[in-house]
């Protein structure tokens, strides 16, 4: 569904536009992190927190999304992002794909590539 409409530039509230549904609160946010995860906002000077949004959905459902959320529980989500952040800081990509092509290839050989 699309629905024309004038944002403003540093309004998250914005985000709340995005309305689903579901037969329980659960289905409700996983179609809304989806929309979120593919939502596209273009404009001038938009500074919009749609990633927070987005982690703070996947938050809600990997604890309980009957959470009745309040600002108390926001500095317990940012620390473990930056604890997520730091790990994710230390791991080397190519080397991490270099030895599961390596592995992949014992397993199945060239074919497997």
């Amino acid at each position: 569904l699309l629905q024309l409409y004038n944002l403003a530039g540093a309004y998250d509230s914005n985000v709340a536009l995005s309305i689903t549904h579901g037969v329980s609160r659960r289905e409700s946010f996983d179609k809304l992190a989806e929309i979120l995860r593919c939502m596209v906002v273009r404009g001038h000077d938009l500074h919009l927190n749609v990633d927070f949004h987005y982690g703070l959905l996947h938050w809600l459902l990997g604890n309980d999304p009957m959470l009745k959320p309040n600002t108390r529980f926001v500095s317990a989500y940012l620390a473990l992002a930056g604890k997520i952040k730091r790990i994710c800081d230390q791991v080397n990509l190519e080397v991490a794909w270099k030895i599961q092509l390596e592995n992949v290839q014992k397993k199945y050989g060239r074919a497997g590539l």
